[in-house]
């Protein structure tokens, strides 16, 4: 099988498989289709991982034909592996995507008051240092299901700076108010409870939930002024 690159014009082949021409429009279509849908910013793949997984499945095609493998159970579940991994993103967004529609739509409804505790714990930090952190929230949240109080040891441990004054209390929030792996773990935590321990781009945190209640909603008002001196009299402020 030969893999070969021409000029990248939109309608002139980029590359050749096994004899099969490829143009720049059709890789690129491809390629956004199974890419821009992606809502993970780390499932997304840049051009040259995408062209690998892309020649591989046209290798794969390529080849069982030539040797008479198309019909063969094994080669039939591996093809299959290949198309899901580059049909996934498109086929499947469309249904996630109306349900995150509604997740976020019944959360707009609906606030929660929750406290929370952190422990930083950055994304590049080594795993010694990862495990570290996630060892002393994972005590903390012990003592807190042991019946320890959430807000004084949020107070004591917390590396939120906030906590020594508020004790980790966030008051009432509700959708796209907090990062979205916080938003999603406060609201399937039960009123009352603490939750499992999650980790965001800050650290690792777990959330009491002390309260849901209908968001109250928003009061838009105008008014008009009328400036007059600070020692008017009366009958200057009355006047019309």
């Amino acid at each position: 099988m030969t893999i070969t690159l021409s000029a990248q014009k939109k309608d002139q082949t980029v590359m050749t498989i096994g004899g099969l021409s490829v143009t720049e429009e059709e890789f690129t279509a491809n390629y956004q289709k199974n890419n821009t849908n992606v809502l993970d910013e780390k499932d997304k793949k840049t051009p040259a991982e995408y062209l690998d997984l892309y020649v591989n499945f046209k290798l794969k095609v390529l080849e069982a034909q030539k040797l008479g493998y198309d019909t063969v159970r094994s080669f039939i579940d591996e093809l299959k592996g290949y198309r899901t991994e580059l049909s996934r993103p498109y086929l499947t967004d469309v249904s996630f995507n109306e349900e995150m529609v509604q997740t976020a739509y019944h959360r707009t409804k609906y606030e929660r008051k929750a406290s929370h505790l952190l422990i930083l714990v950055t994304p590049e930090a080594s795993p010694a240092d990862t495990l570290a952190a996630w060892n002393k929230i994972n005590d903390l949240r012990k003592q807190i299901v042991d019946g320890a109080d959430f807000n004084e040891i949020a107070t004591k441990y917390s590396e939120d700076p906030s906590a020594k004054q508020n004790g980790g209390l966030l008051g009432y929030f509700s959708a796209f108010q907090m990062v979205y792996p916080f938003e999603d773990m406060a609201y399937r935590t039960p009123v009352g409870q603490v939750s499992e321990i999650i980790r965001t781009r800050f650290g690792y945190h777990i959330i009491k939930v002390h309260d849901e209640r209908l968001t109250p909603g928003e009061i838009k008002v105008a008014h008009i002024m009328k400036m007059f001196p600070q020692q008017a009299s009366i009958a200057f402020i009355r006047k019309p």
